[in-house]
């Protein structure tokens, strides 16, 4: 595993503040029906976070916040 996807695993299971249920229906849909990567994930936008993973805007709108103050 990279830093990079790391990082993004710790993003989404520590600082994104999002229930296990949540997290779990997240990597479902996005890792294993999508057979996308985590670090895709964070490389989409909160649009497509709520179409695919069918996320409230709320829950996008808080990973987004999370995953820009990663990047600063």
């Amino acid at each position: 595993m990279n830093s990079r996807e790391q990082a993004c695993w710790l993003t989404l299971v520590f600082e994104s503040k999002l229930s296990t249920r949540t997290i779990n229906d997240i990597l479902v849909i996005w890792c294993k029906q999508l057979e996308r990567t985590i670090e895709d994930f964070f490389a989409a936008d909160a649009q497509e976070w709520r179409t695919s993973c069918h996320l409230k805007t709320p829950l996008a709108s808080g990973i987004d916040r999370e995953r820009e103050k990663g990047d600063t």
